[in-house]
């Protein structure tokens, strides 16, 4: 059967969110204990960071040079597909062009 959790004098339960005590001591201490550890850490400054963060879109991104060179690469590209789908429709165009006049030249 179902069994209620034991409750204190005061009426939360233990190891409730009211008690505060989520986890075991060994836990609390060894969670202290990284705290410590962690404050000794030398950490980046601001601007060490804005520095590092620059220096990786860089490497990711390329600069505006790489940018420009990258896009002035596609605009080629098309512009070469574009004047071949302007070149294949315009044959398909003078098809059409000579069945036309070939069907005037019978109506004449």
């Amino acid at each position: 059967m179902y069994q209620t959790p034991s409750l204190d004098p005061d009426g939360a339960p233990t190891g409730s969110i009211e008690e505060g005590t989520y986890h075991t001591e060994e836990y609390e201490k060894n969670y202290i204990a990284n705290l410590i550890k962690d404050t000794t850490k030398k950490r980046m400054t601001m601007e060490e960071f804005k520095k590092k963060r620059e220096k990786d879109f860089e490497e990711i991104f390329g600069g505006d040079e790489a940018d420009e060179r990258k896009m002035r690469e596609y605009r080629k590209q098309l512009d070469k597909e574009r004047e071949a789908k302007l070149k294949g429709s315009g044959s398909s165009n003078s098809k059409k062009d000579k069945k036309k006049k070939k069907k005037k030249k019978k109506k004449k």
